[in-house]
């Protein structure tokens, strides 16, 4: 992955952690979250528990997308 993709994935990350709840409810999962990485096809999924913020996935959003869920 390159460098750049790394900084955007880490700024979203950043904004999670700055405000969690500021993102949509994953569908049909409640408790989880989801923020698209814009100028990326990826999306990260999170949750929060306990004032804990629990990454799931970065998903890609053009491979296989929900393929985790089974994982659950």
């Amino acid at each position: 992955m390159a460098l750049g993709s790394l900084n955007l994935i880490n700024d979203a990350l950043e904004q999670i952690v700055k405000l969690p709840h500021a993102w949509p409810v994953w569908p049909g999962r409640p408790g989880m979250h989801r923020r698209v990485v814009t100028k990326l096809p990826c999306t990260i999924v999170y949750s929060i528990e306990r004032g804990t913020i629990f990454v799931i996935p970065v998903e890609h959003t053009k491979r296989r997308p929900g393929y985790w869920l089974a994982r659950l």
